[in-house]
């Protein structure tokens, strides 16, 4: 077990800043095993050594636990950072047509591509990304055509105003 002051091992005379990574770990279980047995003496109970193992794993369990939970949700981020990122660039692709197409600004276009997305009720980054296919010679499907041009004359009412 580790007896540490101010970060020293005073059993060996080292400064636990200074212990390697693997051995950090060690030092951690042998700490936590001391503070259990510290633990375990103030509530006038005696731990053996099979106890403090199975406490020490029940603690590494949980860290592990945690650790496991905490990539998976770091995963999961980054996974719908990388979703966003790419519909982005189609997004912005759109609105770039929406603007060339109907002289406006960038937020008028944004603001004509959600319409058409609510009114169709279909993901912004699907319409944009079929009215993107029509560069290519697709044709953009009639329901998102049609509310398209409903969408372009609100906007130019709201102009004329």
């Amino acid at each position: 077990m580790i007896h540490a002051v101010d970060g020293v091992d005073v059993r060996e005379g080292r400064n636990l800043d200074d212990v390697p990574p693997d051995d950090v770990s060690a030092a951690d279980q042998e700490e936590t095993t001391f503070t259990l047995r510290c633990e375990a003496r103030v509530m006038h109970q005696v731990t053996t050594p099979h106890e403090d193992q199975s406490l020490l794993t029940a603690v590494a369990s949980a860290r592990d636990t945690a650790l496991a939970a905490e990539v998976l949700e770091l995963r999961a981020i980054n996974e719908q950072l990388r979703r966003a990122l790419a519909s982005r660039a189609v997004i912005d692709q759109a609105r770039g047509m929406v603007m060339a197409l109907t002289p406006c600004s960038s937020a008028r276009a944004w603001d004509l591509l959600v319409d058409v997305s609510q009114h169709c009720n279909v993901k912004l980054r699907d319409v944009a990304a079929a009215l993107v296919a029509t560069a290519k010679g697709e044709a953009l499907p009639d329901r998102l055509q049609r509310e398209l041009r409903r969408a372009l004359r609100r906007a130019h009412a709201a102009d004329r105003r």
